[in-house]
């Protein structure tokens, strides 16, 4: 997904701009991702999908640095009303993967949805499979989404087994 974020920061004493993003992970204490300056653009936001990966420091802080390898992309599933949604990443296996939810109301009784930052090596494709529950208005409930390499998805809604299934159908209406 092509998504912008607005980054925040925090100044040192020698008016260094350290950036950063909050993800809200469900225990009480949100994912904070450091960025890199240089994947920061002069308004202040992050374009995703990013050429950087992340990365965790010694004492346990999670850093997108940028790097011309890797790609990092934002993908979210969005929950139907008073319900909620997750993600499940199916290819590549060897990824980097920190999920995340996004609350719709303050205490999310209004909805969660379920969202990651995902790494993967540049030429890699992601493919995930999804699901949702609440009030869907005649939108999906499950699904595989395949996000390429700049960002754009296709979106495979009502097939229920991941990527099992999707051969199926592939071998079935060659």
């Amino acid at each position: 997904m092509k998504k912008a974020i607005r980054a925040s920061f925090v100044e040192n004493e020698n008016h260094e701009k350290f950036f950063y993003i909050d993800f809200t992970t469900g225990r009480g204490r949100p994912l904070r991702v450091w960025l890199s300056g240089s994947l920061v653009d002069q308004e202040g936001n992050i374009t995703f999908p990013t050429p950087g990966v992340l990365t965790t420091t010694e004492k346990g802080s999670l850093v997108l640095r940028k790097n011309s390898e890797y790609t990092t992309h934002y993908v979210y599933v969005h929950c139907g009303y008073r319900g909620g949604s997750s993600l499940e990443i199916l290819q590549p296996e060897n990824c980097i993967a920190h999920k995340f939810y996004v609350y719709r109301s303050p205490r999310g009784r209004l909805g969660i949805s379920e969202g990651a930052l995902v790494s993967v090596k540049r030429d890699e494709i992601i493919k995930y499979k999804w699901g949702r529950s609440g009030r869907l208005y005649g939108g999906p409930a499950e699904g595989i989404t395949i996000v390429l390499q700049d960002g754009d998805e296709q979106e495979f809604a009502n097939i229920p087994d991941g990527l099992e299934a999707l051969q199926e159908i592939k071998d079935l209406t060659d």
